[in-house]
């Protein structure tokens, strides 16, 4: 009940962002703030699923154990997921460049 909670609150605040934005798109449009918005939402977004996602597998038991390396099943489902969250912040970086030029600051 608390994923459900949660995945609603996020929706009513994507919900509320996105009127917001149409309220002061003429205020905020020389910040470009669309690209930036989807980049910061959509590492949100994707690392919370993909944690729900991971502890499913887990729960279910399909996250297998590394018995040669010591790691229980919930360890290597830990380990998925800091590893995924690392390269899921190399893509980000990339992205920020482009969506957070440094030129912007410069005036």
């Amino acid at each position: 009940y608390i994923c459900i909670l949660t995945n609603l609150s996020q929706c009513w605040a994507l919900y509320c962002l996105i009127f917001f934005y149409y309220a002061t798109k003429n205020e905020l449009g020389p910040i470009r703030p669309v690209g930036k918005f989807l980049a910061v939402k959509s590492l949100v977004f994707f690392t919370w699923w993909q944690a729900l996602g991971i502890s499913m597998l887990h729960q279910m038991k399909l996250i297998p154990s590394y018995e040669d390396g010591g790691w229980t099943s919930e360890e290597v489902a830990k380990g998925l997921q800091a590893y995924l969250i690392c390269i899921e912040m190399f893509v980000a970086a990339i992205l920020h460049i482009f969506v957070f030029p440094h030129t912007d600051y410069l005036k």
